[in-house]
């Protein structure tokens, strides 16, 4: 086995030759060192992280029992609105979904549920019902890319303009966004 052994020589005082041995660098504490400090440095990065960046708790909007049902029904009527706008049909009335039977407008058109009372302001339909002595209202608004979105909250008395507006966006539950152009299923 060859090694080579680093010598360093020097003359002492007395003029005699002091032959140093240098041990070869093997790496092994130098390893440690560096090892010990990424360690270090990744703990305490991260706990910096979690001490000025807590967790934000996500708040689970539960939708009521009841009303379920009905933001369901007023989904699947957006599908059907969207494509009668899309084919230059214009925003169909009240009566017109009604004629048309299409659920929640239809008067009974689920017998199980409870009956909601309709208004519209344009591109907006807002439904009032009571579910479990609750008074909730319901919306459906399309934007001008006929993307419609629906929503729901605890009633109270504004204007239909005013629930529609998209000043008092705040005020609204959002349960989905439905794009007529993305496929989903209810």
């Amino acid at each position: 086995m060859n090694q080579t052994i680093d010598c360093k020589g020097e003359l002492a005082p007395s003029g005699d030759l002091v032959v140093e041995v240098i041990p070869p660098a093997d790496g092994v504490v130098e390893n440690r060192v560096v090892l010990m400090c990424a360690v270090s440095i990744i703990v305490i990065a991260s706990s910096l992280l979690f001490w000025l960046y807590p967790a934000q708790k996500e708040q689970d909007v539960i939708i009521p029992k009841g009303l379920h049902a009905h933001l369901t029904s007023l989904s699947i009527a957006a599908d059907e609105i969207s494509i009668m706008m899309e084919l230059d049909m214009g925003v169909p009335t009240l009566s017109e979904l009604s004629d048309l039977e299409i659920a929640p407008f239809a008067q009974n058109a689920i017998a199980s549920l409870p009956n909601v009372s309709w208004a519209q302001a344009n591109h907006c339909f807002i439904g009032d019902t009571q579910i479990s002595n609750t008074h909730y209202q319901i919306r459906l608004i399309f934007d001008e890319n006929n993307s419609a979105s629906t929503g729901w909250r605890i009633a109270d008395a504004l204007s239909v303009d005013e629930l529609c507006s998209s000043q008092n966006i705040t005020l609204w539950r959002d349960s989905n966004a439905i794009n007529p152009n993305h496929l989903h299923s209810h």
